[in-house]
């Protein structure tokens, strides 16, 4: 299987350096790595860090909303002809048999690739609700992707960074393609996840983003739209 898996990074090196060790020891033949950068300094920092391993590439992205990375991605991950996608963040690690576990449930509940693997966060508290314990890293398949929804618009465009995974597995729930792999098992490093930090970066992605996203978070809400089911826009930002 060709698992594409993307991560956007800003201003850490350390712990996307424990990210991309985390993936060695989780690597799987047929996965690509694609670490995502705004800005050429970074850039041309790690293309020349990881110049000698052929499966880990770097390429210049828009991250001005998380929909549009992610829509971006998924189109030129169907064009590659690849057959699954999964989104980390550069402060997550991985597990050894995660990529392992997570290829293995979505090829044997859905062998057309018509499907969404929920991975098991580790480090989450178990009060936190499903739509982010279940929901917020997904191995999915391209044929999933190409099948209920136009190339490209695989995410709800509106969210500038919350809410995308969230309208993705409950879409992927309704049409019963979606199933959580215990044994998938990773950490997210979360500022509010025991052990996270609350850096910069997460500054940065949070404050007004935050805001805006639970507003049309709500819109949404009432006024029945469910990314995937239907193309129903709010646009209040």
């Amino acid at each position: 299987m060709k698992i594409d898996i993307a991560i956007p990074t800003l201003n850490r090196p350390g712990k996307l350096s424990e990210c991309i060790q985390s993936l060695r020891r989780a690597y799987i033949d047929g996965v690509n790595v694609w670490i995502l950068v705004s800005n050429s300094e970074e850039l041309g920092r790690y293309a020349e860090l990881y110049a000698s391993t052929d499966w880990i590439r770097i390429a210049l992205t828009d991250y001005s909303k998380v929909s549009i990375c992610w829509n971006t991605f998924v189109a030129q991950s169907i064009e590659r002809g690849s057959d699954a996608v999964l989104f980390l963040c550069d402060d997550t690690t991985l597990d050894a048999d995660c990529l392992l576990n997570a290829a293995t449930t979505l090829q044997v509940n859905w062998p057309n690739l018509c499907g969404v693997v929920g991975l098991n966060v580790t480090n989450y508290p178990p009060s936190w609700p499903e739509a982010i314990t279940q929901y917020g890293f997904r191995l999915v398949g391209n044929t999933f992707h190409t099948r209920f929804y136009p190339p490209g618009q695989a995410y709800c465009p509106e969210y500038y960074r919350f809410y995308v995974d969230t309208e993705m597995g409950e879409w992927a729930k309704e049409s019963k393609c979606f199933a959580f792999d215990p044994h998938a098992t990773m950490q997210h490093w979360h500022p509010d996840a025991p052990g996270g930090i609350l850096d910069d970066t997460h500054h940065a992605n949070r404050g007004e983003k935050q805001v805006w996203d639970n507003e049309i978070w709500k819109a949404r809400q009432a006024a029945g739209y469910l990314w995937g089911r239907n193309k129903g826009l709010v646009n209040i930002h």
